[in-house]
């Protein structure tokens, strides 16, 4: 596995872990300013993951049957990416020229679109190794959390800063 994809895993999780516990927020007690900057650096990381992505070729090792990972071979986690890309360039605009809190429904439609392209994108680091059916539910399990965490972080991080 190549640096370029680990830069491309932490992007993309970091980017769904911050909308995810934005969506957790309540929207009527939290600026909407809030929302939007957390819609731009999301929209900004997973795009910036996407376009790495495209532009890279990545090799799994042999381990994970050698195939690349572009958009031919995980077409529908770049399908899930993309739509999660869109919806947070949604977001932020929105945010941006409307000023008022989105509703829980959207943040949380959102936060699940993305944890969904998370959890396909685990799927493609599935070993050709026995059993098959712990690795298809602890790696899925790995990838959330580890998105939960990262971006968690980053949102405690910017929701504090956004009050000083």
């Amino acid at each position: 596995m190549s640096i370029s994809y680990i830069l491309v895993l932490f992007l993309t999780q970091m980017a769904v872990g911050m909308v995810v516990t934005v969506a957790l927020l309540p929207p009527k007690l939290v600026d909407a300013r809030f929302f939007g900057s957390g819609g731009f650096w999301s929209a900004l990381f997973t795009g910036i993951g996407l376009f790495v992505r495209r532009q890279s070729v990545f090799h799994l090792s042999e381990i994970f049957g050698g195939s690349p990972v572009s958009p031919e071979s995980g077409g529908w986690t770049w399908i899930g990416f993309l739509v999660f890309f869109g919806l947070c360039v949604f977001l932020w605009l929105r945010m941006r020229f409307r000023a008022i809190s989105p509703s829980r429904l959207e943040l949380l439609l959102i936060a699940v679109i993305g944890l969904a392209a998370v959890v396909l994108d685990s799927l493609q680091f599935r070993a050709a190794l026995p059993p098959a059916w712990a690795q298809n539910i602890l790696l899925p399990v790995n990838f959330v959390t580890t998105s939960l965490l990262l971006g968690g972080f980053l949102a405690g991080m910017m929701f504090g800063h956004h009050y000083l």
